[in-house]
């Protein structure tokens, strides 16, 4: 294949789950040996991208008027940038659904009317792909994140009854979407029925939102994750709107249970009652005494820990990076 230019269009380069699939598709898309560059309306931390790849502002003019082969918008406000960047095909990939990042009817009203514009549109999962349907007159196709599989592997296995159980969650920011307020809600009210009960949360956020959490880890090492993940009792999941949730399908590699909202995205691997605990609202946690089923019954937890693993074997990141590479150039 001739070698071709290739522009990600960012918003910012904050550490979060959506920014490292996009550097992990950079970095895939540069060792095919392609040029690839950023594109980021807000500079900062670069480290999640290899250091080869070359990054740039949009009030740099002479990178904009260059042409690029491919230029990708990978959130809302970039997908506006997209006409004043010279390029023969352009790209919109949809990782979450953004008209709900905001509860400002204007901003939220912007993201969805960039889902109509002329755009080839990637998506991460069957729901996504689903409500962008009604905006587009062709197929959206789907690209799933993946997970390192021979990294977080964790075959399941008998572990000692505790006194306590240890719960563990994953924020990557502690944006609207991400449910960090009710997380700390079910945090407090577990506490009070059990307070033995200990928290951990990790996250790329520097402080915890909440004195609430046993203990933090901020910016955690993927090495610290595995561990983390592994000796936990209970992954728990908070999030409103999820396009593809990772740490879940992470905490499931590692044969931690899982208990989650039904986020949307989760269902591309996450069914409820057979490899996790899916619930809609907050207190269905609690009056359905999901950490209770979990816990207590030995058969259930092994059950639910034992499909999940099966699950979560069928995403890795090789499938999931030669299916974007597909899409991106021959589709």
């Amino acid at each position: 294949m001739k070698k071709k230019t290739i522009c990600f269009v960012v918003w910012n380069t904050k550490k979060s789950g959506g920014l490292a699939v996009i550097a992990k598709q950079a970095a895939w898309i540069a060792s095919l040996g392609h040029n690839v560059s950023v594109c980021t309306i807000v500079p900062g931390d670069r480290n999640l991208f290899p250091k080869n790849i070359p990054f740039f502002s949009p009030f740099q003019f002479w990178n904009m008027r260059k042409f690029y082969d491919i230029v990708i918008a990978t959130f809302w406000p970039t997908a506006y940038l997209l006409p004043f960047i010279n390029s023969a095909k352009r790209v919109y990939f949809v990782q979450g659904w953004e008209p709900g990042f905001s509860k400002n009817i204007i901003l939220s009203r912007l993201a969805q009317e960039t889902y109509s514009f002329p755009y080839f549109t990637i998506t991460v999962s069957p729901y996504l792909s689903e409500k962008l349907q009604k905006y587009k007159s062709s197929h959206v196709p789907i690209v799933s994140p993946g997970i390192d599989r021979t990294f977080f592997r964790v075959r399941p296995k008998r572990r000692p009854r505790r006194p306590f159980c240890q719960i563990f969650s994953v924020l990557s920011t502690y944006d609207y979407p991400k449910g960090v307020d009710i997380l700390i809600d079910l945090v407090r009210k577990i506490k009070k029925s059990y307070p033995s009960f200990r928290f951990a949360l990790a996250s790329y956020e520097k402080n915890p939102p909440s004195p609430d959490f046993d203990v933090f880890y901020t910016n955690p090492s993927q090495m610290l994750l595995r561990q983390l993940y592994s000796q936990s009792d209970l992954f728990l999941h908070t999030s409103r709107s999820e396009g593809f949730p990772l740490p879940p399908l992470e905490a499931m590699a590692s044969s931690c249970p899982v208990i989650a909202t039904d986020s949307g995205g989760i269902r591309a691997y996450a069914k409820d009652r057979y490899n996790c605990f899916l619930f809609n609202r907050p207190e269905k946690l609690i009056t359905d005494r999901l950490i209770e089923k979990v816990w207590n019954n030995t058969k259930t937890r092994r059950f639910l820990i034992r499909n999940a693993y099966r699950t979560a074997q069928q995403f890795s990141w090789e499938h999931s990076l030669k299916a974007w590479e597909k899409e991106l150039f021959h589709s």
